[in-house]
């Protein structure tokens, strides 16, 4: 038969230190999550802009005028 140690208040504050750290990470990864998904949608602006400029020939004029 296994048996099954009573907490202790060292065990207890321990335990809620770890799950404090837990919900700070938690917290902080989503952080992370959000800034990550801002800045992909800031690049896949970036590019639509940049595709633009080039179909519309607006990359090879400011090219030609920084050559002169």
């Amino acid at each position: 038969m296994v048996k099954i140690k009573s907490s202790s208040n060292t065990d207890k504050k321990k335990q809620s230190t770890i799950v404090e750290t837990l919900e700070e990470l938690k917290e902080n990864c989503i952080e992370i999550e959000i800034n990550y998904k801002k800045k992909l949608e800031d690049l896949e602006d970036l590019k639509k802009s940049i595709l633009q400029k080039a179909f519309a020939g607006e990359l090879t004029k400011q090219l030609i005028i920084e050559n002169v």
